[in-house]
């Protein structure tokens, strides 16, 4: 997908959970929301993390694309989907 794609660079595909229990919002190249490149980042070197308060397995459920309730990663669709047209 090219980084001219709107979506590509600042659709939400998944929330990675980090150490001290912040998010990371991620798009579909593994990189922060808005960020556009595709070069390595370190998350933990850019202020790029959000707290979710109250996020419970319950509702990792229903952001999860297949109901997962995986608190550490949480993918919002998945690889072969495209969520603008779904």
């Amino acid at each position: 997908m090219p980084l001219g794609d709107f979506r590509a660079v600042f659709f939400p595909y998944s929330l990675q959970k980090q150490e001290d229990g912040r998010y990371a919002v991620l798009k579909r190249e593994y990189k922060p929301v808005a960020f556009y490149t595709r070069d390595w980042v370190k998350y933990e070197e850019h202020p790029v993390f959000v707290k979710l308060k109250g996020l419970m397995k319950a509702k990792a459920a229903k952001l999860s694309d297949k109901g997962e309730t995986n608190l550490d990663h949480i993918f919002l669709y998945n690889e072969a989907t495209n969520p603008v047209r779904s």
